[in-house]
């Protein structure tokens, strides 16, 4: 179980007020990195928060997924209800506040380091706002096993009289947040395992399939499919027409992966950018990460 240490509050204070630009903190250009994004509910939320607090903590340049958004929200059922207690503020002075989403925006920079936007939603006396919070980074250590975790640039929503947010809450989030981030690296990367059986296949030519372009949403489910054939003797024999796919996508991004060798060698493929205007650049085309329960068909 790794623990994570929280930079200590005066260095929150001097925080505030700081210059919030975020592509400026990693380092490149805004436009330079595409983002994908990360859905899920919120149990496996907390499974994913539990899973990245027990194992050892990723180092950043090692991310299988190393710049994607999450949100978490009360409405849709993605906010978990510990996530959910701990970002509401301990000290507020406005009545009937409830933080009712967090949106997080996770990129790796060049040091090593995690730099992590954060956003709130919130109502507060029959109304609703929406704020950016600030910019924190997390960052390991060789002389600890967890993140260190301090703040790049916070609002200063205290002089415009409005209190969303305290110390106790803002680090108890970070703190959720990088578990959560630590937790998604080590699924990505080892993806639980999905049996299902198909039966034999053979092709013909006899028609020719009509050509698909790519859905405008693409979804990755992060498990790892294996098809068994099921036996011959009792396996229907299915015909399938040739495919024909037009890939519509310029460039997208592959998540860092395992790959067997014909050796039995087990190697990793950093991640890494593929289409067309991999070189070039282009307008990236984001992927939805669905994370599924282990056992799920």
């Amino acid at each position: 179980m790794i623990n994570n240490r929280i930079a200590t509050p005066d260095i929150w204070v001097i925080a505030r007020g700081n210059s919030d630009n975020f592509f400026g903190h990693i380092g490149k250009p805004e436009g330079s990195i595409g983002f994908d994004e990360v859905k899920t509910d919120a149990a496996t939320v907390q499974e994913l928060h539990v899973l990245g607090k027990s194992m050892q903590a990723i180092l950043p340049r090692d991310a299988a997924l190393p710049a994607f958004s999450i949100k978490f929200y009360k409405f849709d059922g993605s906010m978990p209800d510990i996530l959910n207690e701990c970002a509401q503020p301990k000290y507020s002075t406005l009545c009937e506040l409830d933080i009712d989403g967090i949106e997080a925006t996770f990129a790796s920079d060049g040091n090593n380091s995690v730099i992590c936007k954060i956003e709130l939603a919130y109502s507060v006396d029959g109304g609703c706002g929406y704020e950016e919070l600030g910019i924190c980074m997390f960052f390991t250590e060789s002389l600890i096993n967890g993140f260190s975790i301090g703040p790049l640039s916070i609002k200063n929503l205290y002089g415009q009289n409005i209190i969303i947010y305290d110390h106790e809450s803002i680090t108890a989030i970070c703190d959720y947040l990088a578990f959560v981030w630590n937790g998604i690296q080590h699924r990505i990367a080892n993806r639980p395992e999905v049996v299902k059986t198909t039966a034999r296949r053979i092709r013909c030519d006899s028609k020719i399939m009509k050509k698909k372009e790519s859905p405008r949403e693409h979804i990755v489910k992060v498990e790892r499919l294996i098809t068994l054939t099921i036996d011959e003797t009792e396996a229907p024999v299915v015909e399938i027409p040739p495919r024909v796919q037009e890939t519509t996508a310029r460039l997208w991004g592959v998540a860092g992966h395992y790959r067997t060798c014909t050796s039995g060698k087990r190697i990793w493929i950093k991640p890494h950018l593929k289409g067309k205007d991999r070189l070039s650049g282009g307008e990236y085309c984001a992927k939805n990460y669905r994370f599924c329960k282990e056992g799920n068909q």
